[in-house]
């Protein structure tokens, strides 16, 4: 009863709120005001502030990152980190009270998403004719290109050769022959494309695109029917210059912010 009677006495004089200094991971304190915990038992900072943000493009990016250091009075950015990835970037108004977060997931176009999705893939006639449907705006001699791989009726006795074909120069231009039927039943021989060129931005509505080049080997299947495989030697080269490219782009956007740290993590 005693117990109670102080723990009541306690409770009384126990302010609910009260301010705390807040050290910083390199200089100086800041007052922050806490609240006090009954099912710990002490006091926790009203972190209010700490909401942390998301965008998904590199223009949001760097508009966050002008406005917060503007609205800190910090615009040299002491004490603030930009950290660019892969994937997008990071960013950190105040690293000594860390105040201010802010992440960049990279939104990449529907173009470029698609041919990460089909590089590498072997796929039938008309599922190879969807895919170059879908590819259409990308490609800018599509109507020649899906002309003549549509017109393709592979015989069961077709053999396809990876044998190089010449053109009226005498230059090689690694293209590949197969035996085709066409609708009216004539047999023909028939030079296949050995590639086609599709230029995609990297980022959804961006204005910069990049160029990949789609090589296509032909085989046949148990049935006679002819399946192609899409491999895009220059997937990786290319995604590394769009990433280098965006995060000059960023530095270059910042590049006021003397004091700001960018580290590029790539």
């Amino acid at each position: 009863m005693l117990q109670e009677i102080i723990e009541q006495s306690i409770l009384k004089k126990r302010p609910e709120q009260i301010d705390i200094r807040t050290y910083g991971n390199y200089d100086g304190f800041k007052l922050e005001e806490a609240t006090y915990d009954d099912q710990h038992r002490c006091y926790e900072i009203n972190n209010i502030a700490g909401k942390s943000f998301k965008v998904r493009s590199a223009k949001a990016f760097i508009s966050f990152i002008k406005e917060e250091l503007k609205r800190r009075n910090n615009l040299l950015g002491k004490y603030a980190t930009t950290h660019l990835t892969l994937d997008g970037g990071y960013f950190l108004a105040d690293c000594n009270m860390n105040k201010g977060h802010c992440e960049y997931s990279r939104l990449n176009s529907e173009g470029y998403d698609f041919l990460d999705k089909i590089r590498n893939m072997e796929v039938g006639h008309e599922e190879f004719l969807n895919i170059l449907r879908k590819l259409k705006p990308y490609i800018n001699n599509f109507h020649e290109l899906y002309k003549n791989c549509s017109k393709i009726k592979v015989l069961r006795n077709s053999k396809v050769t990876s044998q190089p074909t010449f053109n009226e120069g005498g230059g090689k231009d690694d293209s590949f022959t197969c035996t085709y039927q066409l609708e009216n039943g004539e047999e023909n021989d028939f030079t296949l494309p050995s590639s086609f060129h599709v230029d995609v931005p990297f980022v959804k509505a961006g204005e910069q695109e990049y160029g990949y080049d789609v090589e296509l080997l032909y085989s046949l299947d148990n049935f006679g029917g002819l399946l192609i495989k899409m491999q895009i030697p220059n997937w990786e080269t290319q995604e590394e210059q769009a990433i280098l490219d965006e995060a000059e782009f960023i530095k270059s956007e910042l590049a006021e912010s003397t004091e700001l740290l960018i580290l590029a993590d790539f």
